[in-house]
This record gives structure tokens, sequence and C-alpha cells, in this order.
């Protein structure tokens, strides 16, 4: 304990009076006059620095808390791991206000569905549901989930290097490089553990530059005030119109069926995202978890209308103009991205080393299970560092469209119906796998334009099903799942009954 709180506390209050200390400190050293070209290099090494020393902090050799965080997982880092892993997606593709919104409805949807699911959860959605359905239903989960996470993942590394490079006029190998070996070094020494604290620091800072555009917005509407007092004019406060851009939106824009279903989507895969349930299920307690998914709710809709404030009422030219915001805001994306990509590589590796290895070789020792684990987050890493070049035509928003997709139209349903007794493991799988292949016929158009050229016609489903393609493949694995359901209790077998956890 260090002064009646405990020692990890009092180590994250450090950390943010440091952080604020450092900011703070080159907002001064702008204001006297130091060159700005001598200013940005150490303000966007700060997110890199943060990264690499809380990673390095957390570093474990117990393969417990490397896979799940010894189910110990604080509750303050989770509240802001949760948010900025979904911002990561968020950012990645595009940040539409559908989306933005329904990945905060996705994180209430989870705070409600995380109490039942956290009793049964393994570390990966394929261990999950092997853990209920057995064998068919991880291997059609490892099918889809390799290939969606792959390409997240190097859609995510590409575009935290374009930041990088651009930010510190480097050149973009040299920021692939470096932002590959400091993920691999984060995600490889801790784990779960070092990922979720470094999500947690890149929060901090992303939820800092947030404070900075609340500041700026009180400033900006204070003035405004004031000078509307002067002039006698209208006196009403300027804040009363924050929530413009949000109410419009809803007024208008959820009616509209272009709307959503991109809401909707998001809200549902991002209540089932894997990163989001491997985090939740870490934590040490049900009700924990779903206290934890609502704080981080509550921190990204505050997070989203703030910026959506400042980009209605801030002045371009403000923006534009001060160094600080710019450069914060830089940081902050590059800190998203970065934690993004950290998040992404632990999770495909985890896939590799827990769904793959450990199941070909189930007698494997502790000490070989560990190494084996690290070396896969290392090849999921490496892998997306080569493949960046092969993926500069793919549009950053198919790989959201796919990752958000697949989560929504096959692992939500799938999850759900794992906490009901009976069902058919061939049924989960042939479920999962249709799903899946629904949500990925609408982004062939994208993924391969070569193969659509050629034949026309497997692009009809995606001038066919468009974005709502994953509510369809929900209803696919309802209705699949269902059948199976009802066949199990039919021939009144014990099919689907809980099995090992894996």
């Amino acid at each position: 304990m260090a002064g009646g709180r405990p020692v990890g506390q009092a180590q994250r209050l450090l950390l943010a009076a440091a952080m604020a200390s450092v900011i703070g400190l080159m907002w001064l050293l702008e204001r006297v006059g130091v060159p700005e070209s001598l200013l940005t290099p150490v303000l966007l090494s700060l997110p890199l620095m943060l990264f690499l020393l809380v990673g390095l902090g957390a570093r474990t050799m117990s393969l417990a808390t490397f896979d799940a965080a010894d189910r110990s997982l604080p509750a303050a880092v989770a509240t802001l791991a949760l948010p900025v892993v979904v911002l990561a997606l968020l950012v990645l593709a595009g940040n539409a206000p559908a989306l933005r919104w329904g990945a905060v409805a996705g994180l209430v949807l989870h705070a409600v569905l995380a109490p039942f699911l956290h009793d049964v959860a393994a570390p990966t959605p394929a261990g999950t549901l092997a853990g209920r359905f057995g064998a068919p239903a991880r291997c059609a989960v490892v099918v889809v989930l390799m290939p969606v996470t792959f390409i997240a993942l190097t859609l995510m590394l590409q575009d935290a290097a374009v930041v990088l490079a651009q930010s510190l006029a480097v050149g973009y190998p040299a920021a692939l490089r470096l932002l590959f070996v400091l993920a691999a070094v984060v995600a490889m020494v801790g784990g779960l553990r070092a990922v979720a604290a470094t999500l947690a620091v890149q929060g901090g800072l992303v939820a800092g530059f947030a404070g900075l555009l609340a500041a700026a917005l009180a400033a900006a509407w204070w003035h405004t005030f004031a000078a509307s007092l002067r002039s006698g004019m209208d006196t009403v406060m300027p804040f009363t119109r924050a929530g413009a851009p949000l109410l419009t939106w809803l007024a208008a824009g959820p009616g509209e069926e272009i709307v959503l279903a991109p809401f909707l989507v998001a809200m549902l895969g991002v209540a089932a995202l894997p990163i989001v349930t491997c985090l939740s299920g870490a934590l040490p307690g049900r009700g924990l978890a779903g206290r934890v998914s609502l704080r981080a709710a509550v921190v990204l809709a505050a997070v989203v209308l703030v910026a959506d404030a400042a980009a209605v009422y801030l002045p371009g030219a403000l923006l534009e103009g001060s160094w600080l915001l710019r450069q914060m805001s830089a940081v902050a994306h590059l800190s998203t991205m970065l934690a993004g990509v950290a998040a992404l590589g632990f999770l495909l590796g985890l896939i590799l080393s827990r769904d793959v290895y450990r199941v070909s070789a189930p007698r494997a020792s502790t000490a070989r299970k560990t190494v084996i684990a690290r070396l896969a987050v290392l090849a999921a890493l490496g892998g997306a560092a080569a493949a960046g070049p092969l993926a500069g035509s793919i549009a950053p928003a198919v790989a959201v469209n796919l990752i958000l997709g697949v989560s929504a139209g096959t692992l939500l349903p799938a999850l759900l119906f794992a906490l009901l007794p009976g069902g058919r493991g061939w049924a989960v799988a042939i479920a999962i796998l249709g799903g899946a292949a629904i949500v990925a016929s609408t982004e062939l158009p994208a993924l391969a334009p070569a193969l659509i050229a050629g034949t026309p016609a497997l692009a009809w489903p995606a001038a066919w099903l468009g974005s709502a393609a994953p509510l369809w493949a929900a209803a696919w694995t309802v209705a699949v799942m269902a059948l199976g359901l009802a066949l199990s209790r039919w021939r009144g077998g014990t099919a689907g009954q809980a099995l090992a956890s894996s």
C-alpha cells in the first residue's frame, strides 16, 4: 500500500501526472518560441516510449497471465482499454457517426451480456464455443477469425506507419519496422496483461487530448457568450447547442436504412468483438465485467461527444493554428493505432497458439506452450508487416467491415446460443462458416477486384445485400443453430452439453 492506496493505483496516478506535466511543458516551450521542429519529435515519441516502458513493466513468465492476465485484470485498466481498442477500429473505418454511436451502444450491450458470458468465457471465442459445442465449432471459428484478424492487423499497422512517417518526416519502411518492433516486444513479453496496460495508457493520452479540446471548447463558448452579452444579442449559453450534431443524427439518421444498418452492425459487432470479450473475460468477477463495460461506454461516448462538438464549434483556424492541438491530434491517432496493432497481434497469436498448437499438441509442456505463444505473436505481427505492401490497394474500411460483420453475424449469435442447453457442433460450424461467407461475399469487390472483373456474377451479393449483409448473416446463423438445437432436443441427445473448457 502507498498512502492508503494500492501500489498499482498510485503508479497509474503518478504516470498520469507525468504525462500531463510533459504536455504542459511542451505548451510552455512552444509559447516561449522553441522551434516546432524540435518539439514535434519529442511529443510524438511520448506514446512510443510510454508504450514500451509500460509493456516491459507488465512482463510475465506465467502462461495463465500471458493468455488471460490470470483473470485478475484491474477494473481501471479495462475501463480505459476497452474504448481505445474500439476507437482503433472506428478510426480505421473513417469514424462515421453511425459507427461511433453504434460502438457506444455495443459496449452497453456487452455490459448486459458480460455477466452471463463471463463464467463460460475462454480467452478466445473458439475456446468458448469449443467448450460448449466441441471441435467442429472451434475449427469453424479459427478458419473464420484468422484471415479476418490478419487483414485488420495488416491495415492497422500500415495506417500507424503512415501517420508516424508523415509526422516525423521519416521513411515509411523505417516507421513500419519501428512499430513492428514495439508491438512485438510488448505483446511477446507480457501477453494480455501488457497489451491491456498499454491500451489503458494510450487511452490516457486520448483522454488528455479530449480534455484539451474540451478546454478549447469552453474558452470558445465563453468568448461567444461574453460577446453576446456585450452586444445585447442572443444570450443563450452556446454550450446548449453542443449536442446538436448528435440530436440531428438521432432525429433523422437512424430512420434511414443506409444509416440504421451500419449502426446495428457496429452495435452487435462490438458486443461480441473478440478482443472485447477477451478483455472482459480477464476481469475477476462477472458483475465487475458488466460494470466495467458500462463505464467504458461512458468514456467512449464522452470522447465522441467532445470530438463532434469540436469539429462543429471550434474555428478551423484554431485547430490548424495551434501547434499543441494539431500535434496532440496526431499523438492520439498514433497511440490509438499502435495500441490496436498490439491488441490484434496478440489476439491472432493467441488463436494460433491456443486454438491451433495446443489442440494439436495437448501433451506439450507448459514451458513449450509459453515459448510457442510468444513465437505465435511474433509470427502474426511479422506476417502483417510483410503483407503491408500487398494490402496497399485495400481500403481500411474493408477490414473493419469484415471484423465487425463476422462478430455481429456469427460470433454474437453463437455466444448467445452457448448459454442455452443442447445444440449440435456440426450446426454451429455450418452456421458460422455460412454467416462468414455471406459477410465476405459483400467485400469481394474491394478484396479481389480482378476476380470480380473476370466474373461479374460474384458482385451481386454486394449489390443486393449491401451494408445489411451482417444482419442477414446473423439471421442465417440463428436459423441454423436453432435447427441444431431443436434436433438435439427432439432426439433427446446430450450433444452440446457443457464440455471441458478450453
